[in-house]
Order: C-alpha cells, then sequence, then structure tokens
C-alpha cells in the first residue's frame, strides 16, 4: 500500500528541486515540502501514542505538510 507520505519521500529523494506546490507567496520543491513534513512529525512525535491532538491550520501549504 503507497501512501502519500511514501511518494512525498520519494519524490524529494529522486526530484528535490522539483516544484511540488505554488502559493501566492511562495513555490516549494518536493524536498522543502518533505522537510516541512518531517518537522511537524518531529514536534508530533513528542506525544505520547494514541493521544489525541486537534491542530488548526489556515489554508496555507503548512496543512499541506501534515
Amino acid at each position: 500500500m503507497s501512501l502519500i507520505l511514501d511518494f512525498l519521500e520519494n519524490s524529494s529523494r529522486k526530484l528535490p528541486k522539483k516544484t511540488a506546490i505554488i502559493t501566492q507567496d511562495k513555490t516549494y520543491t518536493y524536498s522543502e515540502l518533505n522537510d516541512l513534513t518531517l518537522t511537524l512529525s518531529s514536534a508530533l512525535s513528542k506525544y505520547p501514542k494514541k493521544t489525541v491532538i486537534s491542530i488548526i491550520f489556515e489554508n496555507t501549504s503548512e496543512c499541506i505538510a501534515l
């Protein structure tokens, strides 16, 4: 089973400088998007498993990194 995370990791490895997202303010490469995802994942990993966490984002690239 292939997950979005697998796609992102593979794309950041194979095509790190290819554009992944274009927003009104910035363009993100697959590598940059993967880095955002890893940063958020690292922050959330500090919580015990099965902890309920609510995350609220505006419609931004950080929201996509989830």
